[in-house]
């Protein structure tokens, strides 16, 4: 068996550019081809290539999980957003806004899980520096929504755990 390999300077170069519409349809195309490989309907899967139109803070929305699926990516039902930008215009402070977005708020607090894909380097310090904002943002919306004014409990990748 052969498996896809690609360097990382070979997708920042090729997909970071302004407007992002490369980024967004290569990651269309990955989510989609997952969900082939799993036997999930394409129907199951929402996207939009446009990236200038107004989309709550929601790039693509996959409305199943796909259990035992080996990225960890997939789990639950999730949310993706894309930024085709260079990690030092990403930082702790756009966590909370983009999940506080109008769609993006809706379907995490319905159980969604969220991923932000970023197409640059990063280092393990900024990625848990990303995901220590995030983490607690997302904790708020699923609080709010649960009325307990207190976080649910979450598993590794931040999500609500399931039942």
């Amino acid at each position: 068996m052969s498996v896809l390999r690609l360097e990382a300077l070979e997708v920042i170069q090729r997909f970071r550019k302004p407007g992002g519409d490369d980024f967004t349809l290569f990651c269309n195309r990955i989510i989609r081809a997952s969900c082939w490989a799993a036997g999930v309907p394409q129907s199951e899967v929402w996207t939009c290539s446009r990236t200038d139109a107004k989309d709550g803070g929601v790039d693509t929305r996959l409305l199943v999980s796909i259990p035992n699926n080996g990225s960890g990516y997939f789990n639950t039902a999730t949310i993706w957003q894309f930024k085709a930008a260079e990690e030092s215009s990403v930082g702790p402070g756009d966590m909370a806004r983009e999940v506080n977005k109008a769609r993006a708020r809706q379907w995490i607090a319905e159980g969604s899980g969220y991923r932000i894909c970023i197409c640059d380097h990063l280092s393990a310090d900024k990625k848990q520096t990303l995901l220590d904002a995030l983490l607690p943002a997302v904790a708020a919306i699923i609080a709010a929504q649960d009325g307990h004014g207190v976080p649910c409990p979450y598993g590794d990748k931040g999500e609500r755990q399931r039942a």
